[in-house]
């Protein structure tokens, strides 16, 4: 469960450090929009946690016939040498959930379960909640950094009048993220961590398309 706290801590911590010194300084827009976007990613982690997917002897002949062998990659009469039952097409056998999972995707650290059947839509929407957390995060956290880049080079300054290298463009704004290191730092994580959720969303949306799992 350690990933899983993990994930969730930094969330929290995350959250917790940047929503309530940028609820002063944003408008009633961001103060509706802001609930929205960091609420739905835990009650979709929740969701793909809680959501199993693992086959049964009560589900065992609904998924039998829920998908046909393709007899390249499953095969029809293998049965699963820990569960003992025949293998339904698309299943796999996890060893950490100790169970045989239904259209299985991959085994989730950050989740400690399988994604498959029933909770991949779960898993999917909570990647895309992250996305547009991350994103909408790390817009919000520029224009709260630009006000106070304003707020401490007025607009005569050498600084802003005379072409910067690129030494000074970055040393200018290390200033301004020290000078508001909450936002700062925050909104540099996200930007860092936006592309990676962006990447795996991408990922599997062609994954979708394909008509295939991470597992196939």
């Amino acid at each position: 469960y350690r990933c899983k706290i993990f994930f969730s801590s930094l969330m929290i911590a995350g959250q917790c450090m940047f929503i309530p010194t940028a609820w002063p300084r944003i408008s009633t827009v961001h103060h509706i929009w802001i609930p929205i976007l960091a609420t739905m990613p835990y009650v979709l982690l929740y969701a793909s946690v809680t959501t199993k997917s693992f086959i049964t002897t009560k589900n065992h002949a609904v998924e039998m016939e829920r998908y046909p062998y393709d007899k390249v990659i499953f095969h029809p009469g293998q049965r699963c040498r820990t569960c003992h039952i025949v293998k339904p097409a698309r299943s796999k056998h996890c060893s950490i959930c100790k169970a045989c999972v239904a259209r299985h995707d991959h085994h989730c650290v950050w989740l400690m379960n399988c994604v498959g059947l029933h909770n991949y839509h779960y898993f999917l929407s909570m990647i895309l909640s992250l996305c547009l957390m991350l994103i909408y995060g790390s817009y919000l956290g520029y224009t709260l950094l630009y006000q106070t880049y304003n707020r401490l080079i007025p607009s005569d300054s050498p600084l802003r009048t005379t072409r910067q290298t690129w030494t000074g463009f970055c040393n200018i704004w290390a200033v301004v993220i020290a000078a508001d290191i909450r936002i700062g730092a925050i909104t540099l994580l996200m930007t860092m961590t936006a592309p990676l959720a962006a990447a795996f969303l991408v990922y599997h949306t062609y994954l979708i398309w394909a008509g295939m799992t991470t597992n196939e």
